[in-house]
């Protein structure tokens, strides 16, 4: 063999070896996830989106690991973590709902990513030292929807909720907008997440029985009571003679039952379809059989509803899941002697909901939102934006299907007029009723106008 050869042989052969070792010695970084029911799409967002970028990040060999038993219930989240999680998992990006993120807390101690828990009692560190969100918390959510309000002169609503972690943030953030602008709640109605239907036609006739014609829901599309909310307002026609307004949990995922309350609104969170298409692309391309076998082993009953849908909720988890990775690489990189949970939490990213930066809390300091309008037909249209706090049409004069006909403009006069029959020639009595973010304590104030 010629001597130019041997060299150039022995020399890739040193490349080839340097760069064995290199990888050899990168540290493995597990991330995890657990799939149930509504929030399966989420988890496997999170599997695909280490497998997609894992070759993007050079000083970290990522990997993932699918947790649990395939239910939506505190016990399987805490022990799925305590059984696999503790010892298997580097970072935890999940579970998604604010009540199974609280049952979480107290046995996490590492970098941990949420994607859709947005619940402000989340937010105390003391209470919660490692949990970080992507998704901004309810009072962002909060703004957005009373925002929208505010500009459509919708000042004083009434409010239907269920009285958990969420409908209690999200509810008292819009009642504690509303009153900063001179208006506030007439009405508030919040049941448990399992309830009976004669509570929650008792709720919604002490709720129409009042001269609010805007009702703001806040709760999730899983809990029982929102489905009884929707099965009574729809067989009752409530929706011809009320506007409802819906939290984002209502139009994020997958289920948009909602949209069956024609010309009700909800308010939910952007995202850039451009940045996310590579990703997405590949999602749709992926093994579906492969992934169906293997949550059907895990205890998820009919893996083929979740296997291969996306929603808001998965898309965030996917931003979740590339914020971590890109923090954690960085933090290899650095060799920082930084706690690694307090090093992500400061990692600046961006995704396809836009720029990724957190405070101190682990809350995302802001997001644009979206607002859709519900036309007959149970379609959906992209009618609003909510950015810095204001509210906007996409397009100016946008035309909003609301109480079974088109709006463009005269908002307050023609839509939320106090009907005939709550008028008096005198004085009306308007009932504020406020309930604390706690859910504990409801004031009642009444305001006599003459």
């Amino acid at each position: 063999m010629p001597r130019i050869a041997i060299v150039a042989a022995c020399a890739l052969t040193v490349i080839l070896a340097a760069t064995t070792a290199v990888h050899a010695q990168r540290p493995v970084r597990t991330i995890c996830s657990i799939p149930a029911e509504d929030l399966a799409p989420a988890a496997l967002h999170v599997k695909h989106t280490v497998e997609f970028y894992a070759r993007t990040f050079p000083n970290v060999d990522f990997r993932h690991r699918l947790l649990g038993n395939g239910a939506i219930t505190t016990r399987n989240y805490v022990s799925a973590w305590v059984l696999e999680g503790a010892s298997n998992c580097n970072a935890m990006i999940g579970p998604g709902f604010s009540f199974l993120a609280i049952a979480m807390s107290p046995v996490i101690d590492g970098p941990w990513m949420d994607f859709s828990a947005t619940s402000v009692e989340l937010s105390d560190k003391n209470q919660h030292p490692y949990f970080s969100r992507i998704i901004p918390t309810d009072e962002v959510g909060a703004k957005a929807a009373s925002a929208a309000m505010i500009r459509l002169g919708w000042n004083t609503i009434s409010v239907f909720c269920v009285n958990d972690a969420y409908g209690r943030s999200v509810a008292g953030g819009v009642a504690a907008d509303l009153i900063r602008e001179g208006g506030g709640v007439e009405v508030q109605r919040c049941l448990p997440a399992t309830t009976t239907r004669e509570r929650v036609e008792a709720a919604l006739d002490d709720i129409a029985a009042g001269s609010a014609r805007v009702v703001f829901g806040a709760m999730l599309p899983t809990q029982q009571t929102y489905r009884l909310f929707i099965q009574v307002a729809q067989e009752r026609r409530l929706f011809e003679r009320m506007i409802f307004f819906f939290s984002e949990a209502m139009c994020s995922l997958a289920d948009r039952t909602y949209a069956n309350l024609t010309g009700s609104l909800c308010a939910t969170y952007t995202m850039n379809p451009t940045i996310l298409q590579p990703f997405m692309q590949s999602y749709w391309q992926r093994d579906v059989a492969a992934i169906n076998a293997e949550l059907r082993t895990m205890g998820v009953t009919d893996p083929e509803l979740y296997s291969n849908t996306t929603d808001i909720y998965a898309q965030l988890a996917h931003d979740a899941t590339l914020h971590v990775m890109s923090g954690m690489n960085a933090y290899v990189a650095a060799g920082s002697s930084t706690d690694e949970y307090l090093f992500i939490r400061q990692h600046i990213s961006n995704g396809g909901t836009g720029r990724i930066e957190l405070d101190a809390n682990g809350d995302r300091i802001t997001a644009d939102a979206a607002i859709f309008n519900a036309v007959p037909g149970a379609v959906e249209v992209d009618v609003g934006r909510v950015v810095g706090g204001t509210f906007s049409f996409v397009t100016p004069g946008q035309p909003v299907y609301l109480l079974g006909e088109y709006h463009t403009s005269d908002f307050p006069a023609s839509v939320v007029a106090t009907p005939a029959a709550a008028a008096d020639s005198t004085s009306t009595t308007i009932v504020a009723i406020v309930a604390s973010i706690l859910g504990v304590a409801v004031v009642v104030v009444l305001i006599a106008l003459f």
